[in-house]
């Protein structure tokens, strides 16, 4: 079978999980092709696989790395004719490689164009619905709030919806799955999709020993997003970074897949790009990070505990963060608050949390018997069975 899997390009969780879900369909002796843009281009060239480009979208952040809503609408005035564009774009692809299904990460130019051809779609997806936040234009904003759920329209149009995320009451990202009632019966909560790997305890303590951390706590931070958005926040770190004690081991991940950048500033070991990742999160006794779904889902697919920061005004991870903070898996400092003292009491709080050691292992066990890629692969075959 020959699936084409069109994948969002902002930041990298997108083709990260995708990628995942790839690899699964390749074991079980399907032919894969991909398109992206931006980030996800890149990361998905350095995981091995070529891609198509396609004409790019974004939200607009502010130089402050700050989610703007003004920059937000101004960047897109043009979204109606990139969206035609990537639907022509995908048309193309779709023909090209002689598709027999479709896997959009939240690409609704891809279901269109899946729907267009007549070809059975499945999407990925974690943003049902949009959750708006604005310091400034706030009545333009509530004005405008309806206009921008109209990707709901199209993901109506899926066949198959992929949750990665945990079903109810634990979803973290229920504040954006307000999944209409006609469409509820194709959405199927898969998990976490993560490689399903079992690192051995020396393989472990070998990789906390090459940064020094055989006998202290070792601490993954993990920056993902646009680019002003994790520059802003790694700038922030790397100015705290010196006033960090030694009593913690760090190793931040700029997470630029062309990076070869290798330093070190305090405590802090600071990588341009770590090829094996997960590895590295596996080894750690606590991941910081933005509060994206991927890289939330990551930590409770391998029992880690979080601190989370979230993008200022990014209204999914906001919700997101005091999601995982409210069920037990995480503590959340805002970016505008961020102090030397501040996250290493936060870092301290979180190591010494028995309680959450607990919902952490918890919800582990939950996540691992929902059965992510391999059951999302199985429901992309099913649904080419059932429409064929």
């Amino acid at each position: 079978m020959n699936i084409h899997f069109a994948v969002c390009g902002i930041g990298l969780g997108h083709a990260s999980r995708s990628v995942v879900l790839a690899r699964e369909l390749l074991r079980r002796g399907h032919k894969i092709t991909f398109s992206a843009y931006s980030q996800a281009f890149d990361y998905l060239r350095k995981a091995g696989f070529e891609a198509s480009r396609v004409p790019s979208v974004n939200y607009g952040v502010g130089p402050d790395g700050v989610v703007s809503f003004k920059q937000t609408i101004l960047s897109n005035i043009t979204l109606p004719v990139r969206f035609l564009a990537q639907t022509g774009a995908e048309t193309v692809n779709l023909s090209e490689a002689k598709a027999d299904c479709v896997v959009s990460d939240t690409r609704a130019s891809a279901v269109a164009a899946a729907h267009m051809l007549g070809k059975p779609v499945a999407t990925i997806l974690n943003q049902y619905n949009l959750v708006i936040q604005a310091r400034k234009h706030r009545k333009l904003a509530k004005l405008l709030e309806h206009a921008v759920q109209a990707p709901r329209l199209v993901w109506d149009m899926s066949d198959l919806l992929i949750i990665p995320d945990l079903p109810p009451p634990y979803t973290i990202s229920e504040a954006t799955l307000q999944i209409a009632e006609k469409t509820r019966s194709k959405a199927v909560f898969v998990g976490p999709l993560t490689e399903q790997r079992q690192l051995t305890h020396s393989h472990l303590e070998t990789i906390r020993a090459a940064y020094g951390a055989r006998d202290k706590p070792f601490i993954t931070v993990n920056i993902s997003g646009g680019r002003m958005e994790k520059k802003t926040l790694i700038s922030k770190l790397l100015d705290i970074a010196p006033k960090l004690s030694d009593k913690h081991v760090y190793v931040l991940s700029v997470a630029e897949p062309e990076s070869t950048d290798f330093f070190k500033v305090g405590p802090m070991v600071v990588l341009g790009w770590v090829e094996d990742m997960d590895s590295l999160m596996m080894a750690s006794d606590l991941v910081v990070g933005r509060s994206g779904l991927t890289l939330i889902s990551k930590c409770i697919a391998y029992g880690k505990k979080m601190l989370l920061i979230p993008t200022p005004l990014h209204g999914e991870q906001s919700l997101n963060a005091e999601k995982a903070r409210r069920i037990g898996l995480a503590e959340v400092v805002e970016q505008e608050e961020l102090t030397s003292s501040l996250f290493e009491e936060r870092v301290t709080e979180v190591l010494e949390n028995a309680v959450m050691d607990s919902a952490v292992g918890s919800l582990r066990n939950l996540a691992s018997k929902l059965g992510g890629a391999g059951r999302a692969a199985a429901t992309v075959e099913q649904l080419v069975l059932n429409l064929s």
